[in-house]
This record gives structure tokens, C-alpha cells and sequence, in this order.
């Protein structure tokens, strides 16, 4: 064969370039200056433990902003990896205690000490966190070591998408995108009417509130898959749209910054309103492969 031949191909004219994969967190490692010894004798706790605080760090910083859900999608391998070895990282907390216990607070034991230190706090502070975000108080009653990792693992279903199983990797996903613009009137016009009480006054005022909720039952949610688009408008169920039923380009529009249509090959069209997102999801639409058969 000639060397021309071996040359790779360049695509040809009109095809879209792959789509790259979606955008993944990993945790680092964080080590302390643990001594060998005391590293052999824990027999890969210590390693164990630095890996938890690398994977507990990123989680908090997640859950604690206003976006965290989109923030834990990124982050579903370190999540998964702190509820797979939740049991590992409470064997190695009571094996590292007992061993202090034995010893006794020394200055070779320090850095191991505050290691499980910084454990302890950013456990404490992310069972607090994942209540929070579950809105629930159930998960308090559980023990040590089971609470976190049950939260954990029902946050991490939460994020799944209705009727696409876990083994479907998500490409993109968002959902209601608040309007900052009439937040801020419907603010401003409270203000002026507590401090001017009237009924013209209450009227305008509701006016924003009243456009909000609109815009929020006119949304949904939505996730995008090598094989699908889910849609689920707010309030109502899933609607699975195979990629292959979505002509590319002809078959997505991009409205507005938050508006996306749809065209199904059957002639049905549905709009995606007042989504985050929106421009990605269209990118991402026109340029993934169309499967050749059924989802």
C-alpha cells in the first residue's frame, strides 16, 4: 500500500466536526506529610483519606452555589466514587483514631491528625449540605457513614433524567432560565408600594410576578443524549425524541437566547421556552451523528 493511501482523509465538505465529550470534574489527591510508617501501618487508609478530601472539596464548593445541580453533572464520577468508598473512608477514620489513641498526640502524628480533622469537618458540612439540597430531614436519624453516602447516591438519581437509564451518558441538559430583568421590576415595583400603598400600585406590582409564573409553566426541563432528546415540560410528562426523528439544521432553530424549536420528520414541532442553554443545545443538535435506527 502507498504512503499516500495511509494518509488520513480530511471529512468531507459539509460535515460537522465530532462533538466533543461533555466537560468532566475529577478530584485531586491531597497529600499530607504523613509519615511511611504510619502510611504502612494504615495499610492505604492515609491514601484513602486524601483522596476523600480532594473528592469532599469538590462537592462542597458544588453544592453550596446557586447552580449546583449543573455543577454535581459535571461532577458524577467523583460523587459515585465517595459513595463507593464511603465504607472505606469510615474504616480508615476508626483505624487512624484507635492508632492515635494507642500513641498518643505526638508531633509525627500531627499531620495525620489534622487530615482527619479536615475530614471530619467536610463531612459534617456535606451532610448538612445534601439535606438541604434534598429538602428533606429524614437522613439525619441515619448513622455515621450511611447518611452521607444515601444522600449522596439520591442526589446523584435526582439528576438523572426521567426514563433515560444511568448508562446513557448525558451531553447537555438545563432547564428554567429565571428573567433577572423582571425579578428586578417586580423588586423595585414592592418597593414603591410599600412605601405608597394603593391598588394601582398592587396591580403593577403583580403584573412581573404574574409574567414570571408564566414563563415558568411555559418551561421545563430538558437533557440531550448520543440517542435522544429528552423534553419534560414543567408539569407534564417526558417527551423522548429520538435524534434520528430530528432532521439536522432544517430540524432545529434557535429562536432566542432562551428559545429553542424542534421538528420532528412526523411534522410535530415543539418549542423549548425560556431554557439555560439554549444556543449549546442547538450547536450540539445539528452536529451529533443521527443513529440509523430506533432509541
Amino acid at each position: 500500500m502507498s504512503e499516500e493511501a495511509l494518509k488520513p482523509t480530511a471529512p468531507p465538505k459539509g460535515t460537522a466536526p465530532p462533538v466533543p465529550p461533555a466537560p468532566e470534574v475529577r478530584a485531586s489527591r491531597i497529600p499530607f506529610p504523613v509519615s511511611a510508617d504510619l502510611r504502612r501501618q494504615l495499610e492505604g487508609g492515609i491514601e484513602v483519606l486524601e483522596a476523600a478530601l480532594g473528592r469532599y472539596a469538590l462537592l462542597e464548593k458544588a453544592l453550596r452555589r446557586r447552580q449546583w445541580e449543573h455543577l454535581l453533572q459535571a461532577r458524577l464520577a467523583p460523587l459515585r466514587e465517595v459513595v463507593r468508598d464511603e465504607p472505606a473512608i469510615v474504616e480508615a477514620l476508626t483505624r487512624l483514631h484507635q492508632r492515635l489513641q494507642v500513641e498518643g498526640a505526638s508531633e509525627g502524628l500531627e499531620p495525620a491528625l489534622e487530615l482527619a480533622r479536615k475530614i471530619k469537618r467536610l463531612r459534617t458540612r456535606l451532610e448538612v449540605l445534601t439535606d438541604r439540597r434534598l429538602d428533606s430531614g429524614d437522613s439525619q436519624w441515619m448513622t455515621e457513614g450511611i447518611r452521607l453516602a444515601e444522600n449522596l447516591a439520591r442526589l446523584e438519581q435526582n439528576l438523572l433524567p426521567p426514563a433515560v437509564s444511568s448508562e446513557e451518558k448525558v451531553l447537555h441538559w438545563g432547564g428554567y432560565l429565571r428573567d433577572a430583568k423582571l425579578e428586578a421590576l417586580a423588586v423595585l415595583l414592592a418597593i414603591v408600594w410599600l412605601s405608597s400603598p394603593s391598588g394601582w400600585g398592587l396591580l403593577w406590582m403583580l403584573l412581573p410576578l404574574f409574567a414570571l409564573l408564566s414563563q415558568y409553566l411555559s418551561s421545563g426541563w430538558f437533557w440531550l443524549t448520543p440517542r435522544r432528546l429528552v423534553w419534560k415540560p414543567t408539569g407534564r410528562k417526558p417527551i423522548h425524541l429520538p435524534l434520528h426523528a430530528i432532521p439536522a439544521r432544517k430540524g432545529v432553530q434557535l429562536l432566542s437566547p432562551t428559545q429553542v424549536r424542534v421538528s420532528v420528520v412526523d411534522g410535530r414541532r415543539f418549542q423549548l421556552e425560556f431554557i439555560e442553554g439554549a444556543a449549546r443545545l442547538v450547536t450540539l443538535l445539528n452536529q451529533l451523528p443521527r443513529p440509523s435506527g430506533p432509541s
